[in-house]
C-alpha cells in the first residue's frame, strides 16, 4: 500500500510539473530579458530573447556591451536552454551557448574572441507575464572568467502559428 501511495504521489507531481511547465515556458513562448552581466569586476547591461521551440527547449540570442582599455567590447551569443522541471512560477534551466566578442579599436573592428559556455539559472514569475531571473555562466575557455547574470523577464504568451 505504501509503495502504491508513493507511486501515485510521484505520478501526480510529474503530471503537475508538465502542466505547469506549459504555463511558464512552452512551445512558441517568447521571453524578453534585461539585466546585468557580472564579470571581471564590471556589470554591463545585457538584453536577450528566448523562443520556445518545443515544451522545455528554447533557443535565444543575448548581447551586452562593455568598455575596456582596449576599446568597446560588444559581445553576442546564441544559446539553447533546457527548462528542467518548471513548477508553479519557478522555472529552473540549463543550457549551452556560442559566444562571439567584437572589439572596436581605433584601427577598426577586430573579431578576437570566440568560445562556448554553459549556463544554469532560475526564473521566478511574479505574475503571468513579469518576473526575475538569475544565472551562472561558465566559459569553456581558460582565459575567460566565469560570470553571472540577473535581471527581469517579460513573458510574451504563445505566438501565433
Amino acid at each position: 500500500m505504501k509503495k502504491q501511495v508513493i507511486t501515485l504521489v510521484v505520478a501526480f507531481l510529474a503530471v503537475g510539473s508538465v502542466a505547469q511547465a506549459q504555463d511558464i515556458f512552452g512551445k512558441k513562448t517568447l521571453l524578453l530579458n534585461a539585466g546585468a552581466y557580472v564579470m571581471k569586476g564590471s556589470a554591463p547591461l545585457t538584453v536577450s530573447a528566448e523562443y520556445g521551440l518545443v515544451n522545455h527547449i528554447g533557443v535565444g540570442l543575448r548581447a551586452f556591451s562593455e568598455y575596456s582599455t582596449g576599446g568597446n567590447n560588444l559581445t553576442g551569443s546564441a544559446f539553447v536552454n533546457y527548462h528542467v522541471a518548471p513548477v508553479y512560477r519557478i522555472d529552473p534551466f540549463v543550457g549551452v551557448s556560442a559566444v562571439k566578442t567584437l572589439t572596436s579599436r581605433s584601427e577598426g573592428a577586430n573579431f578576437n574572441n570566440t568560445y562556448a559556455s554553459a549556463q544554469a539559472g532560475i526564473r521566478y514569475l511574479f505574475t503571468n507575464r513579469f518576473g526575475a531571473y538569475a544565472q551562472a555562466v561558465v566559459p569553456f575557455k581558460s582565459n575567460v572568467k566565469p560570470g553571472g547574470e540577473f535581471g527581469i523577464t517579460l513573458k510574451i504568451g504563445k505566438l501565433a502559428d
